[in-house]
């Protein structure tokens, strides 16, 4: 999934964080990119030792993207942290919704592939719906 769209099991670490542990986004989002990056690095590594299949388009778009992330994550977090809850929360809402429509259209994908990504999304959606509404987080949310 992470390959396809950018994001694999830290959107789920970072739903957890700011769901269930009631970590601001402030706080949360550093730590997201932090396991972003470690993600792809132990990708990387994966691919190129154990794989041995890292081909050179994806090595190129490799190289063009260290420059945005070394100055884009950080130049991010800084601006998450003068940002409010509800800013960054719909920003964070409408990105994933344009990365989601841009992979649809970008990347050829097959009927199957487009049906279980939409379940994905609506399965996980859902999860997030209902974790943000149980009532034993909201009475932990009311004693911070």
């Amino acid at each position: 999934m992470s390959g396809l769209v950018g994001n694999g099991i830290d959107i789920v670490v970072f739903s957890v964080m700011v769901l269930v542990w009631h970590l601001s986004e402030k706080v949360a989002t550093p730590i997201y990119v932090i396991l972003t990056a470690i993600n792809a690095l132990v990708g990387l590594f994966f691919q190129v030792s154990l794989f041995e299949d890292f081909p050179t388009n994806v090595q190129d778009y490799w190289l063009a993207a260290i420059p945005i992330v070394v100055i884009g994550a950080p130049l991010g977090t800084i601006l998450c942290s003068k940002l409010n809850h509800s800013t960054i929360a719909n920003s964070l809402i409408f990105l994933i919704l344009m990365e989601m429509i841009s992979s649809f259209l970008i990347i050829p994908l097959r009927p199957a592939i487009i049906l279980a990504a939409i379940l994905s999304i609506l399965l996980f959606s859902g999860l997030n719906y209902w974790l943000y509404n149980l009532p034993m987080l909201r009475l932990s949310q009311t004693k911070n």
